[in-house]
């Protein structure tokens, strides 16, 4: 009948309204934008710091080498100092011997 017929379309009706009461506003799109740009903003950044990072870690490992260079180049430096110490002092005790003669 038409009376079953109008409820039934104003059930549809107040469904219809409460599946768009349920969908996102412009607000909630307005925000997402927002949300978006911050998270490029923010991977840029993070890029750019990795990338420091990476070259701040690669110039520490020059450096660690640059060291462990330096000090084998010491080591040897002395090692040949107290070589050459020992050659003088075999030196100076022959010829002291020598001048004893």
């Amino acid at each position: 009948s038409k009376e079953m017929a109008i409820q039934e379309k104003e059930k549809l009706y107040i469904d219809l309204k409460k599946i768009l009461a349920r969908q996102p506003g412009p607000e909630v799109a307005e925000q997402l934008q927002i949300y978006q740009q911050s998270l490029k903003d923010k991977t840029k950044t993070d890029e750019a710091m990795s990338s420091e990072l990476n070259m701040c870690e690669a110039q520490n490992a020059e450096y660690k080498y640059e060291i462990e260079t330096l000090v084998r180049e010491l080591h040897d430096a002395k090692n040949k100092y107290y070589m050459q110490n020992e050659k003088n002092e075999t030196l100076r005790k022959e010829r002291d011997t020598w001048l004893e003669v």
